[in-house]
């Protein structure tokens, strides 16, 4: 999309025809994200989105899904084996402590970014810029100066909420609309005779730039897991896992190196 007031119209009005007016809202509440969490050790396919948890030494360990903060805990599943077809699924809990919290939801946020990109992005742009093209339509056909300047200022309000709740989607694009909406509502205020101005000047959003890891191989899905024991504070969640590395080493011998399957599977 080019920028500029007249490039950010001519996309408002070309858009009207684009997609439908539908508006789908992911919500996940505490209690959502935890029952995500613990389905996928008996319930998940291959295509689950692939998080990480990043611990207080920089290292990022897998998590096959969302993650959830339960009390002090961070609960996750962490695969174990090729994440491309079907791994083995530890459910694990560490302290909060043992988390760089900030860094995780940093990382959370450029996922779920990329995976709404991918899925969602354009067709939801498609519907926000039919809705601010039919706003404009409907200031030309209205006589009222109050009314107009009402119906401007309506729309510049949706596309300032509009990156804070997809991502910071395509901000730069809002931001050319917004300025091409102030313009128009500059000289509305003058036709209604308003004497005052008070434009919001709230920053848009703008999308996480994190980079994203690539998927783990089997072998370091095996090393996460003994990192996480490691981390691990409670000795049952660390003993379950550790039977869940050697079980998974003993599997896929002939997809491993085999000194290292070996010194791994000793220690």
């Amino acid at each position: 999309m080019a920028s500029g007031p007249a490039a950010a119209l001519s996309s408002v009005r070309a858009s009207c025809a684009l997609g439908s007016r539908r508006n789908l809202r992911a919500v996940l509440t505490g209690s959502a994200l935890l029952l995500w969490v613990l389905l996928p050790a008996v319930a998940t396919g291959s295509g689950a989105t692939l998080f990480r948890i990043i611990l207080k030494d920089g290292t990022a360990v897998t998590s096959y899904g969302e993650y959830a903060r339960v009390g002090d805990r961070i609960v996750f599943s962490m695969p174990l084996g090729s994440v491309t077809a079907e791994p083995r699924l530890q459910l694990v809990s560490l302290p909060v402590g043992a988390v760089d919290l900030e860094s995780t939801e940093r990382y959370a946020d450029s996922v779920r970014y990329a995976r709404y990109v991918e899925t969602r992005g354009e067709e939801d742009f498609a519907v926000l810029t039919g809705e601010i093209a039919d706003v404009l339509n409907e200031i030309s056909r209205t006589a009222d100066a109050a009314k107009r300047l009402q119906l401007a200022e309506g729309a510049r309000r949706i596309l300032m909420e509009w990156p804070r709740e997809h991502y910071g989607y395509r901000s730069s694009d809002v931001r050319d609309l917004v300025a091409l909406l102030d313009e128009a509502i500059s000289g509305l205020r003058a036709a209604a005779g308003a004497d005052q101005f008070a434009l919001s000047l709230v920053a848009v959003i703008e999308p996480p730039t994190m980079p994203l890891l690539p998927p783990p191989s089997l072998a370091q899905t095996i090393e996460q897991a003994l990192t996480v024991a490691r981390a691990a504070d409670n000795s049952v969640e660390r003993s379950l896992l550790l039977r869940s590395v050697i079980a998974t080493i003993d599997e896929s011998a002939r997809e491993l190196p085999p000194i290292w399957a070996r010194i791994t599977r000793v220690a």
